[in-house]
């Protein structure tokens, strides 16, 4: 789908965009009607000057704005003789493509490697997550306990103000923070390292910096603005990326014991079929 070249440019420089040049982006990557692109039109519903457009669009690879907008426009309308599909897949396909070549390509599979051994080697094992991020906790605890680990999601404020003043040498707290600014989450995970945790940071934001209370990992999560994704995809989908990964990681060690331990798990949990009976209605049966 040739829509999705000018698109994929955009996202690519997102992240190198001036404040000013991501207002354009943000309307070029939203935008699924046509309009007037005319510079002077645009500059001023944009309220920004026509040399923005022009550096705008030289960062996305194009020689000019003129350039950027007849290319866009030919991609919007289809004109290139194929069956123009609505641009709102085209965003959302090619965000998702976009984000998975991104995360994979920057997935530490040594660091993988070693909070899998961690997790073995930790007696119990503490999720902190809250709104987006705490529903990525619960998938990260419903997932690893099937593998025989004792872990538990906290995703509730004071919740994870009580469990980081209890745990101590032995336990392992991995917390959840796109942002990296969640002051429960960050409070909550120093306090944990301070009482002889271990600690794992999941985010989005910028790496804690050193000090005696830093996470023993920092695994940083793609953040959907860096490649111009907004809010367009769920926040969660880069974390439950790197759980995959981590799960499988974590499931090649030891793999034939884990693995039983999953399929006498499931065994448990799965509901039960009740006994076939003579007298079930709709059924024939020979008597």
């Amino acid at each position: 789908m040739q829509y999705r070249r000018t698109i994929h440019r955009i996202m690519d420089t997102y992240n190198q965009m001036t404040q000013v040049e991501r207002t354009v982006a943000d309307f070029f990557l939203n935008n699924t009607k046509p309009v007037d692109l005319a510079s002077k039109n645009l500059a001023k519903l944009l309220y920004v000057s026509e040399a923005t457009l022009s550096r705008f669009a030289k960062k996305c690879g194009y020689k000019g704005y003129r350039e950027f907008s007849y290319e866009y426009e030919r991609e919007l309308s289809g004109s290139e003789g194929e069956s123009p599909s609505p641009a709102t897949d085209s965003q959302v396909e090619g965000l998702y493509s976009l984000l998975m070549e991104h995360t994979f390509s920057s997935i530490d599979y040594a660091q993988m490697r070693r909070i899998a051994a961690i997790m073995d080697e930790s007696q119990r094992i503490f999720l902190f997550g809250m709104g987006h991020s705490g529903l990525a906790a619960q998938d990260f605890q419903l997932r690893f306990m099937r593998l025989g680990l004792w872990i538990q999601a906290v995703t509730d404020s004071q919740l994870i103000q009580i469990t980081s003043a209890l745990v101590g040498p032995g336990d392992l707290v991995l917390a959840f923070t796109m942002s990296g600014r969640t002051a429960e989450i960050m409070g909550g995970l120093q306090m944990a390292k301070a009482r002889g945790a271990r600690t794992v940071l999941f985010t989005g934001g910028q790496r804690p910096e050193k000090g005696t209370n830093a996470p023993d990992e920092v695994v940083h999560l793609l953040s959907l603005r860096e490649i111009g994704g907004g809010l367009r995809i769920s926040p969660q989908v880069p974390m439950l990326m790197l759980i995959d990964t981590l799960y499988v990681t974590c499931l090649s060690r030891n793999t034939y014991q884990k693995a039983e331990i999953s399929r006498s798990v499931d065994s448990l949990v799965a509901p039960k079929k009740p006994k076939p009976s003579l007298w079930d209605p709709g059924e024939e049966k020979e008597i």
